[in-house]
């Protein structure tokens, strides 16, 4: 084989696996993500015929609201647990919510 034939296959296996690898990562993408149409309403949330006054910021102080995607409605859970005297810590490296009875040691699982 010549050198001239050599370099023409290398290049043309570059250009595969760039044409390769530009389809299959937005594939691969694709099936982790999804754009959604959340709808912020003022949604109110009622426990037992009283309004849930309470209002819930992240660790940046925004405001966390509920809101509805889809015809379902999605609350923050910090909320919910809040409303019925829980508390509640998420582990951002397992990507788990953990719901505890508050006591003197609030957070220890």
């Amino acid at each position: 084989m010549r050198k001239t034939e050599k370099i023409r296959y290398f290049i043309l296996g570059v250009v595969f696996a760039l044409i390769l690898s530009t389809i299959a990562i937005p594939g691969l993408a694709a099936a982790n993500y999804r754009q959604l149409n959340a709808y912020f309403n003022d949604i109110k949330i009622v426990i037992d015929g009283e309004p849930l006054e309470i209002t819930t910021t992240d660790s940046d102080g925004n405001v966390v609201e509920p809101f509805s995607v889809a015809g379902r409605t999605y609350l923050p859970v910090g909320v919910l647990v809040e409303a019925f005297g829980y508390g509640a810590e998420y582990d951002g490296d397992t990507r788990t919510v953990y719901v505890f009875t508050p006591t003197d040691n609030q957070g220890q699982r």
